[in-house]
C-alpha cells in the first residue's frame, strides 16, 4: 500500500537527507513554513502507530528460588503448577501483575501463549488450588485471558484451545466475525498432522476504526530441537507464508503482521536449526521483515540467551522494547517466575510499502 508523500516524509529512515530543503537566507521563510509543516504531519501520522506485544505467560521449575520467601515462586509452588496446570498463567501474583502491565502498556494488539484454562480447575485437587486461580474461580466466571486483559480488549482463541489467543484493543478494532468479547476455538488456523492436536497456528482478520483492514497471525511454535521438531516448526512457518498441502497460506493481500513464540532464533540458532534458516528465508529478500531483529534490538526475550519470540510484518515498520531488559520497560514481575520477557513493539506504516 501507498502511504503517500507525507508519510514518507515523516516515517522514511532517509527521507529528508534526500529531498531538496530551501538552504539559503532568502528562502528562510520557506524553511520555517517546512518545519511548522513536518512537525504538524509528523502528529498527524502518529495517529496510524499502533503497537503489538506478544507475551509467553508461561513458567517453568526452573524460574523457582530455592530460598523463596513469602509472595515469592517457591520450588513446591513451581512442581505444583508443572505437574497440575501446565507451567500456564495460573499463579497469583502473575496474573496479577500481568493485568496491571497490560493496564499500563495497553498494547493495540496482544499474542499470548500458554495461558491457563480455568475448566481445568474441577480436575485440580482443592488442596492444589491456594496460591493458584483455581482458589477463586468458579464455574461461569471469566476466563483467564479475559481477567487479564480487562474489559476494554476483545479476545479470540486458536482452535481446539484457550491457552493460546489474540486479544485487540477495543478502541482500534474489531475481530471479523467475533461477535462476542470473547471467542473460544475461533481463530482461523492449521492443525498439522504429527505436530500435536491443537492448532499451533491462529489467524485474525481485524477491521480498525481508521478504515484499513490487518491480517494478523499468531505463532505459538513447536518447542524442543529434535529432527521431528524441527520438521514440525518448519511446517508451521511453510503455512504462514506459502501454499502447504493444498491450503492457501494465512497471510493475505491486506497488511500482514505475524507475531508470537516461534520457538526459534533466526540469528543466533540458524547454525545448527533448520528451523531458524527457514524462517529467515522467509523475511530475506521478500516484502517481510523481523522487526525486533535489527542491530540495535537484539535484547534475548527467553532464558537471558536467546531471541524466540518475534514480530513480522510486509507493512509496518518500527522499533522494539523487551520488559526487564530494554531500560525504559521495567518487568512484569519483581520476582521470578516467567521463563519468557513480553516483546513490546511501535509499529508505524512503511511508506515504501507497496
Amino acid at each position: 500500500m501507498a502511504w503517500g508523500f507525507f508519510l514518507d516524509l515523516v516515517f522514511g529512515l532517509n527521507s529528508l537527507s534526500s529531498r531538496r530543503v530551501p538552504t539559503n537566507s532568502a528562502d528562510s521563510q520557506s524553511m520555517n513554513a517546512f518545519w511548522i509543516i513536518y512537525l504538524g504531519l509528523s502528529l498527524l501520522a502518529a495517529e496510524n502507530n499502533l503497537q503489538v506485544m506478544t507475551f509467553n505467560v508461561g513458567s517453568s521449575e526452573g524460574e523457582a528460588k530455592a530460598d523463596a520467601e513469602a509472595g515469592e515462586f517457591s520450588r513446591e509452588l513451581a512442581s505444583i503448577a508443572d505437574k497440575h496446570y501446565g507451567n500456564g498463567l495460573a499463579w497469583l501474583p502473575a496474573v496479577e501483575a500481568t493485568r496491571d502491565f497490560i493496564a499500563q502498556q495497553r498494547p493495540h494488539i496482544i499474542g499470548f501463549q500458554e495461558i491457563f484454562d480455568p475448566s481445568r480447575c474441577a480436575k485440580i485437587r482443592a488442596e492444589l488450588h491456594q496460591d493458584f486461580v483455581c482458589e477463586y474461580w468458579r464455574s461461569g466466571d471469566r476466563s483467564v485471558v479475559e481477567y487479564i486483559t480487562g474489559k476494554n480488549y476483545q479476545v479470540a482463541c486458536h482452535k481446539g484451545t484457550s491457552e493460546k489467543c489474540l486479544a485487540v484493543r477495543k478502541d482500534f478494532a474489531r475481530i471479523r466475525g467475533c461477535h462476542q468479547d470473547y471467542c473460544e476455538n475461533f481463530l482461523e488456523g492449521r492443525i498439522i498432522s504429527g505436530c500435536g492436536s491443537k492448532s499451533r497456528l491462529g489467524k485474525a482478520v481485524l477491521d480498525t476504526y481508521g478504515g484499513k483492514v490487518l491480517n494478523v497471525i499468531h505463532i505459538h511454535g513447536t518447542s524442543g530441537f529434535s529432527g521431528e521438531d524441527r520438521k514440525c516448526r518448519k511446517r508451521q512457518f511453510r503455512s504462514i507464508f506459502e501454499e502447504e498441502l493444498g491450503k492457501a497460506p494465512l497471510i493475505g493481500r491486506a497488511a500482514n503482521i505475524v507475531l508470537g513464540d516461534f520457538n526459534t532464533d533466526p540469528r543466533r540458532l540458524r547454525w545448527f536449526d533448520s528451523s531458524a534458516r527457514k524462517l529467515k528465508s522467509y523475511v530475506k529478500g521478500t516484502p517481510f521483515q523481523f522487526i525486533n531483529d535489527k542491530a540495535d534490538q537484539r535484547d534475548p526475550t527467553y532464558a537471558g540467551i536467546v531471541s524466540i519470540d518475534h514480530v513480522i510484518s510486509d507493512d509496518f515498520v518500527g522499533k522494539c522494547k523487551v520488559a526487564g531488559i530494554s531500560e525504559e520497560l521495567p518487568a512484569v514481575l519483581k520476582t521470578s517466575y516467567f521463563d519468557h520477557k513480553p516483546l513490546l513493539c511501535d509499529l508505524w506504516p512503511d511508506p515504501y510499502a507497496q
